[in-house]
């Protein structure tokens, strides 16, 4: 067992107790993991799923999918996910998401020919199984915005049923 670098390690989710975390030590660790969510595939990826619970802090008001009168406390604590929503709603623009640009070079039909094309393309997908399943499984309706980002994903299918 390692216990010489426990002390310079990041706490790990499960460590840092959301619930009593502090609006302003929240938005401050979003920050620095949302940071580089427009142009880094990794930042938007690891930003997406911390905020991916709350982005209907960011509906509008009185629609379905806004929460902000149920969770009116906690959502001031994800203000630093407004990047992660203005991402999804703002991709009519002509500048695909960072997320769309990476899959669209890891998913494309050559390099999933190749040996170890699938399989990262795959990994790359794997958040994003049940904008693609059908039936119970299915996650599309209600999620089109951030399926939609992950479209090249559907090359996947596309040779699976060759």
């Amino acid at each position: 067992e390692d216990h010489h670098d426990q002390d310079t390690k990041v706490p790990d989710d499960d460590v840092i107790d959301k619930a009593t975390e502090t609006t302003k030590n929240a938005n401050k660790r979003l920050r620095a993991i949302c940071r580089h969510a427009k142009t880094k595939f990794e930042s938007f990826e690891k930003c997406t799923e911390e905020c991916q619970d709350h982005l209907c802090c960011f509906a509008r008001p009185n629609t379905s999918q806004s929460c902000n009168s149920s969770q009116e406390k906690l959502c001031p604590r994800y203000d630093e996910c407004s990047v992660i929503h203005n991402i999804l709603h703002t991709r009519k623009s002509s500048h695909p998401s960072p997320h769309t640009e990476h899959l669209q070079k890891v998913c494309a039909m050559s390099k999933l020919m190749e040996d170890d094309g699938f399989e990262e393309c795959a990994v790359a997908c794997s958040n994003a199984e049940c904008c693609f399943a059908e039936g119970d499984g299915q996650c599309h309706s209600g999620s089109e915005a951030l399926c939609d980002l992950f479209r090249p994903c559907q090359n996947l299918n596309a040779v699976l049923s060759r």
